[in-house]
C-alpha cells in the first residue's frame, strides 16, 4: 500500500507518495500480516496512528470481498503468535516483521481456524499469470511459456499447433489457427504473419509495415506505394525534389534533353535544336540558349545564324528569363 506523504496536505494526494507498507494475506484464511510502516523519514516513528488506520481499511476490504464479518484480533508480529508467519523461499527482501522495533502486526479474523489452518508463508511460489499453476520464477509456467496457449484468445492448444506471428505492436506472438484466420494476414514479401492493422495492399500484394518501409516508397504525386526500383527521383519545381511512380512520371515529368535530369514538364521549356529536332530543357539549362527575336521561341542557333524554327536571321539576344 502506497499512501500520501502528508495526510494533512491535499497537494500530496497527487504526488510524493512515499509512505508505504506491505500486507500479506492468503485468500480465505482470515490470517493477515502487516509489516513495517515506512514513513516519509524512512522509519516508523510517529507512524502508529496511520498504521492502525491502514490496517483497519485493509481488514474491512478483505472481509467485504470474502463476505464475512469484519471482526479481527490483532497482536504483535514478534509475540507468541509469530510462528503463524513464515518466510518462503521466494521472498526477495528481508523479514522486517521479525523485529519488534518495526512494529509489525498479525491479525486473526473471528473465523480463523487455528486447528486446521496452515501458517501464512510470505514469498512462496507464485502463480502463472495465464493458467494459475504454481511456478518458481518468472511470470509463466513452462507450458504457457513454451507456446501451449494462444496469445490472442488465451485458449489452449493441445496439439501445440500455434503459428508464430507479429501483433499490432510488432511483437512476436504465438496464435491459434482460428485467430490467425480472423486477425492476421500473410505478408507476400517477408513470408510472415502480421496483424491486419499493420498490413497494406500494394499492387495486389499483401505487404507488412516493415517490408513496406524497407522496400517501398510512397509516390509524392499520387500517394500510392511502389517498389523502390520502380520509382523516379525528380525535380518537382520550387526547389523541391521527390520520388514519383511510373504513371505519374509519364503524366507530369520528362527528361531534360540537355542535362538528363527528370523535371516537372510544366517547369520545362520547348527548345528548337539546330538540326530541327524539338526537345524539352529544364529551367537551369534554358539559360544556355537564346530566344529567337522573330518567333520568340527558345532555340539553338544554326551555323548560318538563323532560327531553326522560323528560318529568320537571329539577332544576338540571350535568354535571360
Amino acid at each position: 500500500m502506497f499512501t500520501v506523504a502528508d495526510p494533512g496536505d491535499p497537494e500530496t494526494f497527487n504526488n510524493r507518495k512515499t509512505t508505504r507498507q506491505i500486507f500479506a494475506y492468503r485468500p480465505g484464511s482470515g490470517l493477515l500480516l502487516q509489516s513495517r510502516m515506512y514513513n516519509t523519514s524512512g522509519g516508523t516513528h510517529g507512524a502508529q496512528a496511520d498504521s492502525k488506520l491502514y490496517r483497519d481499511l485493509v481488514q474491512r476490504e478483505i472481509s467485504m470481498l470474502e463476505n464475512v464479518p469484519n471482526l479481527w484480533k490483532t497482536v504483535s508480529s514478534t509475540g507468541d503468535k509469530e510462528d503463524w508467519i513464515k518466510e518462503g523461499i521466494g521472498f526477495g527482501g528481508y523479514a522486517d516483521w521479525t523485529y519488534s522495533e518495526f512494529d509489525g502486526h498479525i491479525s486473526f479474523r473471528n473465523d480463523f481456524d487455528e486447528e486446521n489452518e496452515e501458517p501464512l508463508i510470505v514469498g512462496t511460489y507464485g502463480l502463472c499469470i495465464r493458467c494459475g499453476d504454481e511456478i518458481d520464477g518468472h511470470l509463466y509456467c513452462d507450458d504457457c511459456k513454451n507456446g501451449v496457449y494462444c496469445d490472442e484468445c488465451d485458449g489452449p492448444s493441445e496439439d501445440r499447433n500455434l503459428t508464430t506471428a507479429y501483433d499490432e505492436n510488432g511483437n512476436e506472438v504465438h496464435v491459434c489457427d482460428s485467430c490467425i484466420d480472423r486477425l492476421y494476414i500473410y505478408c507476400d514479401s517477408c513470408g510472415c504473419w502480421h496483424h491486419r492493422d499493420r498490413m497494406n495492399t500494394i499492387n495486389g500484394r499483401n505487404i507488412c509495415v516493415g517490408c513496406r518501409d524497407e522496400h517501398y516508397t510512397q509516390c509524392d504525386e499520387c500517394g500510392d506505394w511502389h517498389r523502390d526500383e520502380d520509382m523516379y527521383w525528380v525535380h518537382m519545381g520550387n526547389r523541391r525534389d521527390g520520388s514519383v511512380c511510373h504513371d505519374c512520371y509519364d503524366r507530369y515529368y520528362a527528361c531534360c534533353d540537355e542535362c538528363d535530369g527528370d523535371c516537372a514538364t510544366d517547369s520545362m521549356t520547348r527548345l528548337y535544336r539546330a538540326d530541327g529536332e524539338t526537345v524539352l530543357v529544364c529551367e537551369n539549362c534554358r539559360t544556355d540558349f537564346v530566344v529567337c527575336s522573330h518567333c520568340n521561341e527558345l532555340i539553338e542557333v544554326c551555323d548560318d545564324g538563323t532560327c531553326p524554327n522560323c528560318g529568320e536571321a537571329v539577332e544576338e539576344k540571350e535568354e535571360t528569363a
